[in-house]
């Protein structure tokens, strides 16, 4: 790899995370931010009290959140 590829590569991964903590912040009293135990996709799924069965758009698995 050329070293604007490398460069442009490094960038794209630092840009995605700043984004993905700025709306972390921004929605931390509506919503909270989970992984999928398989694909390992970020999930954004609303605040809710007790134990919630949630399917990845990504991988279709399915697996338990607990809330609040």
């Amino acid at each position: 790899m050329k070293f604007k590829e490398k460069l442009n590569n490094y960038l794209s991964k630092i840009n995605g995370f700043l984004k993905l903590s700025k709306n972390k912040f921004r929605d931390r009293k509506t919503h909270v931010y989970r992984q999928c135990p398989c694909c390992k996709a970020n999930l954004r799924l609303p605040k809710a009290k007790g134990i919630h069965t949630v399917k990845c758009p990504r991988c279709f698995a399915r697996f338990e959140v607990k809330g609040r």
